[in-house]
């Protein structure tokens, strides 16, 4: 009984870790994506100084 539920623990630790790669992923191309809006936003301000 005790054996049988190791692969389960392992099954669900490699989901739990490709879910939490996967967020983090989403989350650095959401971060760059803002980055990119803040350097059109000063770019934008550049332009409206100049």
């Amino acid at each position: 009984m005790g054996s049988q539920n190791v692969p389960v623990i392992e099954t669900l630790n490699m989901i739990l870790g490709i879910q939490i790669k996967t967020i983090g992923w989403k989350l650095e191309e959401n971060l760059r994506h803002v980055k990119k809006i803040e350097c059109m936003r000063i770019d934008y301000d550049k332009v409206r100084q100049a």
